[in-house]
């Protein structure tokens, strides 16, 4: 009698047919604020900066005495209104002139009324450039006029022979006819982390004045900080000096600045 055999194969497990249900699509990157530009800018506020919070009504034009150098840390759109938040660098000087303010604030919250971020670009930049001014409009503003374009950093350079340099730029500074004139300075202040230490009083610094009037190369002859040297040098882009002549030529020339820095 013969044995029947039987194999039992395992069925084929098929996957299971589906519709493809569809991937969603990225989502579109965030445009970037008209206000993101003005981040991290030097400049400086006109308007009551001895408070610690300004709040400027649609067409209320900036004023008061007191004026400060400040950076820009933030900067965005809430509501109907531009919130800046400001961090102050010193007070500024019109030639020998300091800005009248009877207190400092090292944080400044400045919100603009009536801004959005539908704002035509035009509109905006007019009404913040207004309070938060370039260095160029702060002394347009003062009657001072200052219309320089920034330039390379200079090679050739000028010095006084009562200044440490090379032969070859004291020889240089035997032909200046005119040397710098400072136009617009800012005065340093610098919070002390212990809040231990007061102190105010003129630093001396060299630097070189560019033909364009701005300020290169800086050299502290006052021993200070590292923490302090930055607080000093981090205004120096907003500072405009008249440069150099060398008859009817605009050279730059290394001079002796004292600014006056505030610790407290």
């Amino acid at each position: 009698m013969k044995r029947l055999v039987l194999c039992v194969l395992p069925l084929a497990v098929l996957p299971a047919c589906r519709s493809a249900s569809p991937r969603p699509a990225p989502a579109a990157p965030a445009a970037p604020s008209s206000l993101q530009p003005y981040v991290d800018q030097l400049r400086l506020l006109r308007h009551d900066a001895d408070r610690a919070r300004i709040r400027l009504a649609a067409g209320e034009p900036a004023g008061g005495p007191c004026a400060v150098a400040v950076r820009v840390r933030s900067a965005a759109f809430e509501k109907d209104a531009a919130r800046f938040a400001l961090e102050t660098l010193g007070v500024p000087r019109l030639r020998e002139r300091a800005a009248d303010c009877r207190k400092l604030q090292p944080q400044v919250d400045l919100v603009i009324a009536g801004l959005g971020a539908d704002t035509q670009p035009a509109e905006l930049s007019a009404r913040v450039d207004a309070v938060l001014q370039t260095a160029d409009a702060y002394l347009g503003a003062s009657g001072i006029r200052f219309d320089r374009p920034a330039a390379a950093p200079p090679a050739e350079v000028a010095t006084p022979t009562e200044v440490v340099a090379s032969s070859e730029e004291h020889v240089l500074g035997r032909q200046i006819t005119a040397w710098p004139q400072p136009l617009l300075a800012v005065d340093p202040w610098y919070r002390d982390p212990g809040g231990k230490v007061k102190y105010q009083g003129q630093i001396e610094m060299d630097a070189v004045v560019g033909s364009d009037g701005r300020v290169y190369r800086p050299r502290f002859k006052t021993s200070l900080s590292e923490p302090q040297q930055t607080a000093v040098a981090r205004a120096l882009p907003l500072w405009r000096f008249e440069p150099a002549r060398r008859g009817p030529a605009t050279v730059a020339a290394r001079i002796v600045v004292l600014p006056v820095l505030h610790i407290y």
